[in-house]
């Protein structure tokens, strides 16, 4: 599947500098999961608010300064009623709805509806929350224990409080790839229109991509290959492509490419990825970029 969690970590993973996650709600195996392939030299800061009746509720962790505060380059931050969720990777900045947790990362066997957006630090909402950057108030081995108590006190006189756990699927190194060597006929298997005109065989690869790509209900054609396109865009093995392809993508290039997520397929199983990977451009992506007849080379329009 293409998700939110390992578009992020992946962002986050390609950090140089710096790294800064904010969210209201931060559970700790998600957390770990979000920063594992970030850097050890990468500075790492953390903005958060600890609401003791949360924390009392499982809804967020306060063990998650124990995973930083002796990770060199690492700080954790409150700020009271902090709402806005942000992450960002030097220079890249991505803003939404996804708190740090299973279910808002697409982590979890039950994910939420979320949305995560690309910006910038120009943009002037974007601007205005480092200024509570500045004013947060870093988080220290007194302040960890204050507030650890606090919710402990919570639960013994709410013993009826209801606890939120997390049950994170488990961690995969898969790269997805597109099994429907014809792509047209996505929407036709989408809205049940297919009748007897496709094989058994490319009705079965087609649901198999509608369902990894999470494609919701009730999309009319047009909406349906927007979505499309812009679940590949997020897709490791497209985006790399299509990043490529603005200065010309050779057939042997794409191989490579592809070869690096699939260091096992031999020769011309990377040819049958390329080939796949071709008819998906010229549908999803055929307002942007062609594909030359004969050398099969991807180029900007």
């Amino acid at each position: 599947m293409i998700l939110d969690g390992d578009h992020i970590s992946g962002v986050l993973s390609k950090a140089k500098d710096n790294v800064i996650i904010c969210a209201p709600y931060i559970k700790k195996g998600t957390f770990l999961r979000l920063v594992n392939s970030v850097s050890d030299d990468v500075n790492l800061k953390i903005y958060t608010q600890w609401n003791p009746y949360d924390i009392a509720a499982g809804v967020s962790d306060i063990e998650v300064f124990d995973s930083i505060k002796d990770r060199k380059n690492s700080s954790m931050f409150l700020i009271s009623g902090l709402h806005a969720k942000l992450f960002a990777s030097d220079n890249e900045v991505w803003v939404g709805s996804a708190n740090v947790t299973g279910a808002a990362l697409g982590w979890s066997n039950n994910p939420n509806v979320e949305i995560l957006v690309k910006t910038d630090w120009k943009q002037p909402s974007v601007r205005r929350i480092l200024f509570f950057f500045e004013a947060a108030i870093e988080v220290d081995q007194e302040i960890y224990n204050r507030i650890a108590k606090e919710s402990s006190v919570l639960k013994e006189k709410i013993p009826d409080i209801k606890v939120v756990t997390e049950q994170v699927v488990e961690e995969t190194t898969n790269v997805w790839i597109p099994k429907c060597s014809v792509p047209e006929i996505l929407f036709s298997i989408y809205s049940m229109r297919e009748g007897n005109k496709y094989t058994a065989s490319a009705i079965s690869d087609a649901k198999s991509d509608i369902e990894t790509l999470l494609v919701p209900q009730g999309l009319k054609e047009q909406s349906f290959n927007a979505y499309i396109s812009d679940q590949l865009e997020l897709s490791p093995l497209f985006s790399e492509i299509l990043s490529a392809a603005t200065s010309r993508l050779t057939e042997e290039r794409g191989k490579r490419i592809i070869s690096e997520k699939f260091p096992e397929a031999d020769e011309s199983e990377l040819r049958l990825h390329w080939h796949v990977l071709i008819q998906w451009i010229k549908v999803f992506f055929k307002n942007k970029f062609e594909v030359a007849p004969a050398s099969y080379e991807v180029r900007l329009k």
